[in-house]
């Protein structure tokens, strides 16, 4: 009988203990944080570099600038496509030679960039080209945010003298743009 009356008290005390309430761990939680900068930059693409030539016989310089409202049609100017992840600053600088022949000696250098509204130069040997097409500002060309700005990019190099024709030979130069995002 002792049997009977333990396993009664045992089923008593295993229904019981099924019955009570089980004790849960409480969540944890922790937020990962993330950040980061993301820099502006600028691409430049399809980039198609301009043709140096005499405008006219007895004119004093070598220039690539057709295309460009204003400038010689029969030389053409460079062109790239430029578009930013921010809004940006366009500028220019003074064309650089890579080749020309040992007795050209330009007293001027000019580069122009056209946007398709606004202008930017940079020169060296004075003042700019002359006071018609090339006297645009220096001041950089507001690029916008995610926006293919296509650029006519021109030069000049030589001598505003309408006696001389430059020497025969092959022409190199280089024209520089940088876009620094805002």
């Amino acid at each position: 009988m002792n049997w009977r009356l333990a396993l009664a008290g045992s089923l008593a005390v295993l229904s019981t203990a099924s019955l009570m309430p089980v004790a849960n761990a409480a969540p944890t939680t922790q937020d990962i944080p993330f950040n980061g900068t993301v820099a502006g930059s600028c691409v430049f693409s399809g980039t198609v570099g301009g043709t140096l030539g005499q405008v006219m016989p007895k004119y004093g310089w070598v220039e690539a600038s057709g295309g460009i409202p204003g400038m010689a049609a029969n030389l053409p100017a460079g062109q790239t496509m430029i578009n930013c992840n921010s809004p940006a600053q366009l500028s220019t600088s003074v064309p650089v030679a890579v080749s020309v022949p040992a007795s050209f000696n330009p007293q001027k250098l000019q580069s122009l960039v056209y946007d398709g509204i606004n202008y930017t130069t940079a020169y060296s040997g004075g003042s700019t080209f002359d006071s018609g097409a090339w006297n645009k500002p220096t001041t950089p060309i507001a690029i916008p945010m995610g926006v293919d700005v296509p650029l006519q990019v021109g030069m000049v190099a030589g001598t505003r003298s309408f006696t001389s024709d430059v020497p025969s030979g092959t022409y190199e130069y280089t024209v520089t743009l940088t876009a620094t995002p805002n």
